[in-house]
């Protein structure tokens, strides 16, 4: 029997003398295959895609989330920074009307000097778009601590006088006297209150 060499059956031997034939031979199988890959992708695209959804809808979630927690953190800081300048405020407040520089059942935060520093410096950092309600009571504040206060430092200051005090005393507390009257004077000149502190300072520092 004759060898055939490298083609085990004839049909192989016939297949490679002609290539034309084992194209036309092999093309439906071919097809048939490229077929069954394409039916397999395009079952997997719409698990691909929903799972593309699922994951961009989880991401949108998380983002969500953030920004709600955000805003609330930035809420929540807004609205304890105004109730702490509206019980600075309040306090300057009342240590003007009742005469005094400092609150002595709150003598661990300070005398009113203090107070109005803490205003200032909350005022300092507002930023570029502050809580109206914020500002509307940093606004109070600066306007007592700009006048109310150096008048009252002032006649704190004169009543040292009362208890006899000595020559450098005297004078130191001419002095404080005087440059709070100049504050208060520069905010409202003709005060009837800014007269008197200063008729005052006059007649107690001659």
């Amino acid at each position: 029997m004759r060898e055939l060499g490298p083609h085990k059956t004839p049909v192989a031997l016939f297949l490679a003398l002609f290539p034309a034939v084992a194209r036309q031979l092999r093309a439906p199988a071919l097809l048939a295959a490229g077929r069954r890959r394409r039916g397999r992708r395009e079952r997997l695209r719409p698990r691909r895609q929903s799972a593309a959804a699922a994951a961009s809808a989880s991401a949108a979630a998380v983002a969500r989330r953030r920004r709600t927690a955000a805003e609330a953190a930035k809420l929540a800081a807004r609205s304890a920074a105004t109730a702490r300048a509206r019980e600075l405020v309040d306090d300057v407040r009342w240590m003007v009307a009742k005469g005094v520089t400092m609150n002595r059942d709150k003598a661990g935060e300070g005398d009113v000097t203090t107070k109005c520093d803490a205003l200032e410096a909350t005022r300092s950092g507002l930023g570029d778009a502050p809580d109206p309600e914020l500002v509307a009571v940093l606004d109070e504040g600066a306007a007592l601590c700009a006048f109310d206060v150096p008048l009252l430092t002032a006649s704190e200051s004169l009543d040292h006088f009362r208890g006899n005090p000595t020559q450098a005393s005297r004078l130191l507390m001419c002095n404080v006297a005087e440059r709070e009257i100049a504050k208060a004077r520069a905010i409202r000149p003709g005060d009837p209150r800014v007269l008197r502190a200063d008729a005052r300072r006059l007649g107690a520092c001659r």
